[in-house]
């Protein structure tokens, strides 16, 4: 018999134990952190495969949607704006450019706002550095 429960989802459970005439309920939830995403404080939009696109980076499994990705720069212009769309969506990092033209090097500040699937949401704001 094996008693361990291993990776379940965030969500309410009931666990009942029986032996004999003796039989026990547990009644017990799971929650999850709002904050699993983090942002890379630097990327570099060269083009060699590594580090080239700018965005939230979570879990594949996490179920969430980016209702708004916004970055300004230092004169707080927006110079991009993506969603909503799913988290792992290839659509969502920003590569550098707009408007199609390769933006200078230096700190950009991002926003986004991000839905989960319990419908609770959270935001995030802070600043990037983009290499050339």
């Amino acid at each position: 018999m094996n008693n361990q429960l291993e990776n379940l989802a965030a969500g309410a459970y009931v666990l009942t134990a029986s032996r004999d005439a003796c039989r026990d309920t547990l009644r017990f939830s799971i929650g999850r952190e709002l904050c699993p995403l983090y942002f890379p404080n630097a990327f570099s939009p060269n083009r060699d495969g590594v580090n080239d696109a700018f965005g939230p980076q979570g879990v594949a499994t996490l179920n969430a949607e980016v209702l708004r990705f916004e970055i300004f720069d230092r004169w707080g212009g927006q110079v991009y704006r993506q969603g909503p769309l799913p988290l792992m969506d290839p659509a969502l990092p920003w590569d550098g450019r707009s408007q199609g033209q390769d933006l200078p090097a230096g700190i950009y500040v991002y926003f986004a706002e991000v839905r989960y699937e319990d419908g609770q949401s959270a935001t995030f704001a802070g600043e990037v550095l983009l290499l050339r």
